[in-house]
């Protein structure tokens, strides 16, 4: 037992000391080497006195420049500060990331001996700033375009901090927010937190910055409509505002045929008309000024959603839903079969681009190649099927033909030779009823593996036919079933072993036979 401690010991400190070495030297090559981003290169020497110094200072440079506003919004957080601010009665009683300071951000400052939100701080600005370039060109902006934006490339922000700067940008006026078609201008309504402290609420929601109408923004809006419907509106509220809402009810009626059909065919672009019929909905319930923010805000995006909502129109009235549910009999019904049984090299390559040409959410744009390719794999799939059903039907039939010319057929009462012969006549349909897309004939119902499994036990219940047919034509009391697997020896491991046994049982039968039975063998 010591001994096997020591041994255990001795490799440990062997371990260990092929540990430091393998440190000493990582250590000494990182000291010695160089480090090279954009195409500069750094000698590790002229980084630091050590190994570490010198890493640390060449990740601080390649940080500094992928992500030079990274320090700006980078804090300790708990994540529960944007509700927190939303519900603040007191601003004075807020986390210190909130004020001036060390660790602060500044978003609440003293004015006139008192303190009020600050809409300028640094990170603010830089969020509030792009609310106002993406209303610019009309696009909108959701919780999941901020996380994008903010978290990649010259910002690495969290997620907590985006919210809380949201929050504060909503608590001081400076945005409005939008979920589930409801738009929130006032912090203290309780819903309008929801999507500030929930994650998949956030991605949801959209955000704008929030201003009163000026007639920039009418002019906006009027073109926005016109470059939406191709008619001019006058630049006035009023005018404006019911021009969009007529056209949000005649478009609503379309969204909604829409998403239906779409849900009830499981199609990809269910979720995006969802979506686009919230939109309208939220236009029809939104007051004459907010139609107005919400057609200059958004209206490219909302052109883009109504042209898209158009062709899906289109393609659904053309039957597109069919199309994309015989695709997926033929991939997941019929293209495996086809894929086990035949050489499918061609196939193979057709079966992959309708899945992917199904699963695409512009799916609608891809009817041809959807049919093309579904027409082909069906067509490989009725060869094999027509052929396996063709020698079903000639194997069951020739066993049905066998059977009645038999010597005993001759003996077997009219009454029973229906009901013996069900078993072989049920599996021999000769009239395929195959229609175009589907998998089995109409008649039969069989599938390919049925018919295979057919095929396999037709012996066997060709033989039970047989001896049926003996037991009901033999004298009463006549007949013996003898069960090969009773009369099987344990082994046969010799020439004289077979010999042996089946002289046993050929003498065994002969008794029977000299008795006066009529063997029946299963």
């Amino acid at each position: 037992m010591l001994r096997t401690l020591l041994r255990k010991k001795k490799k440990e400190t062997r371990a260990g000391d092929f540990k430091r070495r393998l440190r000493d030297k990582f250590v000494d090559a990182i000291a010695a080497g160089a480090g090279v981003f954009r195409g500069v290169v750094r000698d590790g020497s002229s980084l630091g006195r050590s190994a570490s110094e010198a890493l640390k200072a060449f990740l601080e440079i390649v940080v500094g420049e992928l992500y030079p506003k990274l320090e700006m919004g980078v804090r300790q957080l708990k994540g529960t500060e944007a509700g927190e601010v939303l519900k603040a009665a007191n601003l004075g009683a807020l986390p210190q990331v909130f004020y001036g300071g060390e660790g602060g951000l500044n978003l609440i400052i003293k004015e006139g001996g008192k303190l009020v939100l600050n809409p300028g701080a640094a990170v603010a600005a830089e969020v509030l700033n792009f609310l106002v370039n993406q209303q610019q060109y009309g696009i909108k902006v959701t919780g999941k375009t901020l996380e994008e934006h903010f978290q990649g490339l010259g910002y690495g922000w969290e997620r907590d901090l985006i919210r809380l700067v949201l929050a504060v940008l909503l608590r001081a006026g400076a945005i409005e927010v939008t979920y589930e078609g409801r738009r929130y201008t006032s912090y203290s309504d309780p819903l309008c937190r929801i999507p500030l402290t929930n994650n998949n609420a956030f991605k949801a929601a959209s955000f704008a910055p929030r201003k009163s109408i000026v007639p920039s923004t009418l002019t906006k809006a009027a073109e926005h409509y016109e470059e939406i419907t191709g008619r001019e509106v006058d630049t006035d509220e009023e005018a404006i505002s019911h021009a969009l809402k007529m056209l949000a009810e005649g478009e609503l009626t379309k969204a909604l045929w829409a998403e239906a059909s779409a849900k009830v065919n499981d199609l990809p672009v269910a979720s995006f008309l969802t979506e686009y019929r919230q939109t309208l909905e939220t236009i029809l319930g939104s007051a004459p000024d907010e139609r107005v923010i919400v057609l200059a805000n958004e209206g490219r995006s909302f052109k883009e959603a109504r042209d898209r909502t158009r062709e899906i129109v289109i393609a659904l009235e053309q039957h597109i839903a069919e199309s994309v549910q015989d695709a997926r009999v033929a991939l997941r019904q019929m293209w495996p079969e086809v894929q086990d049984r035949a050489d499918n090299g061609d196939l193979l390559e057709s079966a992959r681009e309708l899945e992917a040409a199904i699963e695409a959410e512009e799916f609608y744009k891809n009817r041809e190649l959807i049919e093309e390719r579904s027409s082909q794999i069906a067509a490989a799939y009725q060869s094999l099927y027509r052929d396996l059903h063709e020698k079903r039907a000639a194997a069951f039939a020739a066993a049905v033909d066998e059977v009645r010319g038999c010597q005993e057929w001759s003996s077997l009462a009219q009454t029973m030779r229906q009901s013996v012969l069900a078993p072989l006549v049920a599996r021999s349909c000769s009239d395929l009823s195959l229609l175009p897309g589907a998998t089995a004939c109409c008649a039969c119902r069989a599938t390919m593996s049925q018919m295979e499994a057919d095929l396999a036990a037709l012996p066997g219940l060709k033989a039970e036919v047989a001896a049926r047919i003996q037991e009901l034509t033999a004298p009463v009391n006549s007949t013996k079933r003898v069960r090969l697997r009773e009369h099987f020896p344990p082994a046969l491991d010799s020439e004289e072993s077979v010999d042996r046994w089946i002289e046993e049982f050929r003498e065994y039968l002969h008794k029977l036979i000299a008795e006066g039975f009529t063997i029946v063998l299963e």
